[in-house]
């Protein structure tokens, strides 16, 4: 495209312009042009660095540019994590400041790069901070052309507090999972569809079932019959598991021989760490003999008042009338003591 006029004139009569002036002419106002056109193409550049520059140092986001192994460029946001000043940073080998966990891997993934070879665009690594703290950071990094050589561009958002709070919720489940598996009673986690999440060793021995067989699995269809009341009664306690209400119920479980067993089942919502109702958690006890003793006492108790209704009903004497029923008082209390 015309860049401008070069325009060149002779007031005298007797001097004339041949094809080779104008050849000439042609020449220099190329050179001018392209010389022009690189100023301009200068100019942009040198405004479009500014902009960036700008944008960058006005970002929260901790930005840098390594060049020859060296910063090239870091905004003030990279400055107030490290707590280094910008003459101190010109000084140091970048990948001085990444942890030596991570270092060789950053190092080597920085030379891919420059070589424009493949390397993970997106990851997490510790840097380190003027006084010794590491600090997690996420990265995006990828190949910057500046004039004929590479140069890598990061952008890093700081993660420490979200890595910490990652590490203390894993560490609580880990402490709690070996509680769970200590525990003498079965422990069971669903989600919020009755999918299996969780079980314990002990609720693998109450069961005899695999954790295999169990993980994945609707915890009603697996452990108790269709056909029970109790399986009817789970969508309502489903619903109030979501709503976040607890509750402590009698379930026959199907163990995997086919057989029931009871068990006193303690249920309870399961949270996020957002509060988020996610699921629920039972802890369960074998009551199996504790129901066996109380329906015999239970059928105990209905045969002494058949005998009692039975003696007051008949023509016997008051004095035997009497004694047959501190006889069966006896036989009542003494059956409730040892059950």
């Amino acid at each position: 495209e015309p860049v401008g006029v070069l325009a060149v004139q002779n007031h005298s009569s007797e001097f004339t312009y041949d094809d080779d002036d104008v050849k000439l002419l042609e020449f220099i106002s190329q050179q001018l042009a392209s010389m022009l056109d690189k100023q301009r193409i200068e100019d942009e550049n040198r405004k479009n660095e500014e902009q960036l520059r700008t944008l960058l140092n006005s970002t929260s986001a901790i930005t840098l540019i390594i060049k020859n192994g060296r910063f090239e460029y870091v905004n003030p946001a990279m400055l107030a994590f490290t707590g280094y000043t910008r003459s101190e940073l010109d000084r140091m080998d970048p990948w001085e400041l990444i942890h030596e966990d991570y270092r060789d891997e950053m190092r080597e993934r920085g030379q891919n790069r420059i070589r424009g070879e493949k390397a993970v665009d997106r990851y997490e690594t510790i840097m380190l901070t003027k006084g010794g703290e590491g600090k997690w950071l996420d990265v995006s990094a990828c190949a910057l052309p500046m004039g004929k050589e590479m140069a890598i561009l990061a952008t890093c958002f700081d993660i420490t507090q979200r890595k910490h709070t990652e590490i203390a919720l894993r560490e609580s489940e880990e402490k709690y999972r070996s509680l769970f598996e200590h525990m003498n009673e079965g422990v069971l986690c669903v989600n919020n569809d009755e999918v299996i999440l969780y079980v314990n060793r002990r609720f693998l021995d109450l069961t005899g079932y695999a954790e295999s067989e169990l993980i994945g699995k609707v915890a009603r269809d697996i452990l108790l019959d269709a056909q029970s009341e109790e399986y009817r009664e789970m969508e309502d306690v489903v619903e109030q598991r979501r709503g976040g209400e607890a509750s402590v119920m009698e379930l026959p479980i199907k163990v995997k021989d086919g057989s029931i067993k009871w068990m006193l089942n303690s249920g309870a919502p399961l949270k996020d760490g957002h509060g988020s109702i996610i699921g629920s958690i039972g802890i369960m006890a074998d009551i199996s003999e504790v129901r066996s003793a109380r329906e015999k006492l239970v059928e105990e108790r209905r045969f002494a008042l058949e005998f009692q209704s039975k003696l007051l009903s008949s023509q016997l004497s008051p004095h035997f009338v009497f004694n047959a029923l501190n006889s069966i008082q006896f036989y009542v209390m003494s059956a409730d003591a040892e059950n």
